[in-house]
């Protein structure tokens, strides 16, 4: 061995640049040798060199020859040198590091020859009496199967019963049971069914060890939970017949309040995973209600009272940076807890979850008032149909006590369970807004005083603020004018307070964003004040350079202020507005600021929202700049194996061996990309829609050399970020073909079919957001392009395939892999978000059918009918019985005349759902669904009208739901308008007129005034009989919000009619109404001017109301 290999190998461990870029080249010439590996193998095998410089050795060998071209060059004679070598050094090998190197080495080997003497050796010292043999072996084992996993394929029987062996094995010390773990998670990521018997052996010693060893070592636990995870997560069922064993050791570990933080987090988390991967076979063995009811009580574990659990409860990043670990635990138990209201059906999560909360919420305990609230604030996105039409009642008021607390702590959770309530609870906690608002600008006003008083960053603000922006959002307009000054007020004195804390600040910034998006135009009257509090804040930067978090919002609040205005208040600020973002774009590329960027491109938007086209000529630098962003790889961090040499990785850096050709990093283990960045491409992409959908022909020459950045991150490996891809492609396939040039023309036909190809592949195999991306890009696509859409021979059944996929729960994220095939109560069990993809699903239909036509779309109505009918099953929710029926009832306007065949099957739909006993949503659509048939079925209708017309007799006169009240009065109407003749007008009519004026859906007001007309000109004697009541019924409505344009022409023209037919008796109906209002009314009716070429409106209108 030459002392010069020696000194080469320290020079790469110098700290100094030069010495290692020296070293590599001197070693790089040396492998170029017929001897270089020689040599190194030499290196590796003296022990009597410090252990660095071994491991320095095997770590640059590997490196060598992960370069293909390198691994080529080495002879037989040399590999079977160095095979031969490294199973030597390895049995005499005493440093771990070293070891480690080796071991790895040789995994590479494996990955890329057959090396049946390695083999042999693990199976020689794994059945060894040696217990120091049997370690070597488990460890060795533990490094090659983490670098070559798929080449141990063909020995993974024998290996999987060499580890079983060593699992039972008393005597193995924790740390290797651990590495025998740690290869048996990664072998079973080739588990076929060749396996699973084998596995299933395995998962039971694996648990049975891990209870042993746990109160010595948690590690071995930590692992097996990772090999849970990966089994629990594979195709195969290996788990099933394990399952409660399974699960009930989990949630030991979870409770376990003697485990340290972190195992307990590990097994938290993977309560949540079981019930998103195994929801069907968790109901058939009646886990689900220990896991809701585990996660709930981890949820009251004790916290400090002044505790303000900060990464549960806010994004302050003081508080983030006080968190505890009690906090991290109660964190991961909220999200599981959250998983678990998305996957489950609702009666699984509530029957055992509500009485307990509710015990808990009255028990005056501080702790378990805390987790109540915290678990009500984590089911409410998942189960938010059930909570707004079951609970809503009983939920407020004890939130509206939980708010009122002395204790900050159950404030605070009662707050974000408030929060969580007014976003997702819509629209139904609308009609509480009055009582809820005044509460929350009561603490408002509170943080408010204390901040004047000196305190800098209020208990509980953090909450509040989150409460108060999102009651704004969601609030009708007419609701929260009055409370804006008062509200604008405490806000913008909170930013005129010195010593309030930057993020207080941020808060309030982002109050009036709120603000403005709820108001509107007239927040007008405010702008100019808030834009000089904001201009503070919009140009200064942090001591070091990078944007600043209230600079953020501001810009934000600039952006919300600029959409709600609209044009014709903002025009006068625009210039200003666009020259302040074009001078921060610039500092964000000077400055490298992701966030900064990500903020302008959404003040762009905002300016496109309401310039449109205006907006064009100012788009290249902002284009430039945001195509940068897209191609960024900026925040990409390489993650390394767990087991590699990262000390020596890390001071060595990338060497260069390849001369150019890629080589694949066998050191990587994968790659993460910073929060921020990701937010980034997301903005951007969401930023580029907009661009898209409002500067139109401004922005479209743009499109083709920025749509291939976007389409790949329609593949990007976050979810959100696929999401935005997906939304904004479909948008730029619409203003594309908008173009008529050859070259526009040319650029839709290819990117149509690219983007329609990608919706179909989403639907199948993505995360849940991105189908419904999928699914809206459908619907976006044939509303904005048309019949051209169709015009591909793949495009019709690709979409037909997409609804059928997701109707029949046969895309990934609805099974998840959890299929065991039996037709069960468990494979009926459906959560409300599989419920809502199937409505987004069913929401593709309405435009697909105008695109194909009445005619064409009745060819494929047998099959969506099934698709239907199938869901109408015993026990549908009412959220899936209302969407059913009221979908039919869309899809018959849209078939109008071709929906006759289909009467025998609909009319049993629609006539159950009229006499549903439960809710007024689910009959108004059946009655919705009634009216339509009647008036499109011509003679196939006819028979079933005594039927019928018997049906909404017996509802009318028990309904007590404006909606459906409503509908039965446009039932009647349509069916009148459609067969007079054969229906008994002088006992219909009056029903009819006794139902008005109507008190909800006021779009059937078009419905029955146009039926009136048309009655009047036929001279239908009851309709002149009741002509007093149909007078008084169309001036109540008359120029009222109550009566579109279209219904308002209908009512001139009869009352106009009536005028030129009887002017006497017109004079003496308009005379004997009391109210003066009404007469003018009529009046004005009476003397107004006929449109020319007016054409009478269908009676066909109307709306359902799922």
């Amino acid at each position: 061995m030459s002392e010069n290999v020696c000194s080469l190998l320290k020079k790469l461990l110098l700290p100094d640049t030069e010495a290692v870029k020296q070293g590599t080249t001197e070693l790089n010439a040396l492998l170029q040798q017929d001897n270089g590996v020689s040599e190194l193998c030499q290196v590796l095998a003296n022990t009597a060199l410090e252990a660095g410089l071994r491991q320095c050795a095997a770590t640059m060998l590997r490196r060598y020859l992960m370069v293909n071209k390198n691994w080529k060059k080495l002879t037989p004679n040399t590999l079977a040198e160095l095979k031969n070598g490294l199973v030597n050094i390895l049995g005499n090998e005493a440093d771990s590091s070293v070891r480690t190197a080796i071991a790895m080495l040789m995994g590479l080997i494996t990955r890329n020859t057959e090396w049946p003497e390695l083999m042999q050796l693990f199976f020689t010292l794994g059945a060894s009496e040696d217990l120091a043999q049997k370690q070597l072996c488990l460890y060795v084992l533990s490094v090659v199967s983490g670098e070559g996993t798929v080449s141990l394929l063909p020995h993974c029987s024998v290996l999987l019963q060499l580890l079983d062996r060593c699992l039972t094995d008393s005597k193995l010390p924790s740390v290797s049971v651990g590495h025998a773990i740690v290869t048996i998670a990664r072998l079973s990521e080739l588990v076929n069914s060749q396996h699973a018997g084998q596995f299933q052996g395995i998962v039971r010693n694996v648990i049975s060890v891990s209870h042993r060893l746990l109160a010595e070592d948690e590690q071995p636990v930590w692992e097996a939970i990772e090999l849970l995870e990966v089994l629990i997560e594979n195709e195969i069922p290996v788990l099933a017949a394990d399952l409660p064993a399974t699960v009930q050791f989990i949630m030991g570990l979870s409770s376990n309040l003697e485990l340290t933080d972190g195992l307990r987090i590990k097994a938290i988390t993977f309560l949540g995973l079981v019930v998103r991967c195994k929801k069907k076979y968790l109901v058939k063995h009646k886990l689900t209600t220990p896991i809701v009811l585990a996660l709930f009580s981890i949820l009251c574990e004790d916290v400090p009272e002044d505790h303000p659990l900060g990464i549960l409860m806010s994004e302050n990043p003081e508080v983030a940076f006080n968190s505890t670990g009690e906090d991290e635990v109660i964190h991961s138990a909220a999200q599981s807890l959250d998983q678990c209201a998305r996957h489950l059906a609702p009666d699984r999560l509530l029957q055992p979850l509500m009485p307990v909360v509710e015990q808990a919420l009255q028990s005056g305990d501080v702790n378990k008032i805390k987790g109540g609230y915290l678990a009500l604030a984590m089911i409410t996105d998942g189960c938010s149909d059930r909570l707004r039409t079951k609970h809503l009642d009983s939920l407020l008021k004890c939130v509206t006590a939980g708010v009122a607390s002395s204790s900050q702590l159950v404030q605070d959770c009662a707050l974000l369970a408030l929060s969580q309530f007014a976003e997702f609870l819509q629209p139904d906690i609308s009609r509480h807004h009055g009582e809820l608002l005044p509460l929350t600008l009561n603490h408002l006003t509170e943080v408010c005083k204390r901040s004047q008083n000196g305190c800098p960053d209020p208990p509980g603000a953090t909450r509040m603020f989150y409460a108060v922006e999102v009651f704004c959002e969601h609030m009708d307009q007419a609701e929260l004018l009055p409370h804006v000054e008062p509200l604008l007020q405490q806000v913008m004195a909170i930013l005129q307070v010195e010593h309030t804390s930057p993020y207080m600040k941020k808060n309030a910034i982002s109050v009036i964003g709120s603000v403005a998006l709820s108001v509107k135009e007239h927040m007008a009257v405010h702008f100019e004040k808030v834009v000089a509090l904001l201009k503070t804040y919009l140009l200064a930067d942090s001591e070091g350079g990078e944007s600043t978090p209230m600079q953020l919002q501001s810009l934000e609040t600039l952006a919300q202020l600029t959409r709600s205005l609209g044009s014709q208040h903002i025009q006068p600020y625009a210039n200003d507005i666009i020259d302040l973002t074009m001078v921060l774009i610039q500092r964000a590329k000077e400055k490298d600021d992701p966030e900064l960027r990500k903020t302008c491109y959404r003040v762009f938007a905002a300016l496109a929202s309401v310039l449109h086209e205006k907006l064009a000529p100012h788009l290249p630098p902002v284009v430039e700049s945001i195509q940068s962003s897209l191609r960024s790889r900026q925040g990409v961090v390489p993650v390394l194996k767990n087991d590699s040499n990262e000390a020596v990785l890390r001071r060595l850096g990338e060497l260069e061996y390849s001369e150019g050709e890629e080589e694949e990093d066998l050191d990587v283990a994968g790659y993460s990309v910073e929060n921020i960045f990701l937010e980034e491409k997301e903005d951007t992409c969401v930023a580029l829609r907009e661009l898209a959908e409002s500067c139109g022909e401004g922005f479209a020459p743009f499109i083709p050399s920025i749509a291939q950045d976007v389409f790949e991150l329609a593949a990007y490996p976050n979810e959100d970020v696929r999401q935005a891809a997906l939304v904004t492609m479909t948008h730029f396939v619409i203003a594309l073909s908008k173009r008529s040039s050859e070259d526009g023309i040319k650029s839709f036909e290819v990117w149509c079919e690219r983007v329609m190809s990608k919706l179909s592949e989403a639907v199948i195999n993505d995360d849940y957001s991105v189908v419904t991306a999928a699914l809206e890009g459908y619907t976006e696509l044939l509303g904005g392009v048309g019949e051209r859409l169709l015009l591909h021979p793949q495009h019709l059944p690709s979409i037909m395939a997409s609804i059928t996929r997701v109707f029949t729960g046969k895309t990934k994220c609805q099974s998840g892999g959890d299929d065991d095939g039996d037709e069960d109560d468990a494979s009926m069990d459906e959560a409300e978000m599989d419920e809502m993809l199937v409505e987004y699903a069913g929401d593709v239909l309405d435009p697909l059918g105008k695109v194909l036509g009445p005619a064409v779309f009745a060819q494929h109505f047998p099959a969506i009918l099934h698709l239907f009918a199938k869901r109408l099953r015993p026990g549908s929710s009412v959220c899936v019985r209302s969407y059913v029926v009221g979908k039919l009832a869309e899809c018959v306007e849209i078939l109008g005349p071709h929906c006759a065949p289909f009467i025998p099957h609909l009319m049993p739909i629609f006539m159950g759902g009229a006499r549903d006993p439960s809710s007024g949503e689910v009959r108004g659509n059946g009655i919705y669904g009634l009216g339509l048939l009647g008036f499109h079925g011509g003679e196939l209708v006819l028979p079933h009208l005594p039927v019928v017309l018997m049906c909404l007799s017996e509802v009318m006169t028990v309904e007590k739901e404006p909606q459906a009240s409503d509908n039965i009065c446009g039932a009647l109407a349509r069916i009148i308008a459609a067969h007079g003749k054969s229906v008994p007008i002088p006992n219909v009519l009056p029903a009819v007129l006794n139902c008005l004026p109507l008190r909800e859906d006021f779009e059937e007001n078009l419905t029955v005034f146009s039926t009136f007309s048309a009655l009047y000109q036929q001279r239908e004697p009851t309709v002149l009989l009741h002509l007093p009541m149909v007078m008084r019924a169309a001036a109540i409505v008359y120029t009222t919000p109550q009566a579109d344009a279209a219904c308002q022409a209908v009512i001139e023209d009869l009352i106009r009619r009536v005028k030129a037919d009887q002017p006497d008796q017109l004079t003496a109906m308009i005379a004997a109404v009391p109210e003066p209002e009404l007469r003018d009314r009529l009046h004005r009716a009476a003397n107004s001017v006929p449109p020319a070429a007016a054409q009478p409106p269908a009676a066909a209108g109307g709306n359902q109301q799922h």
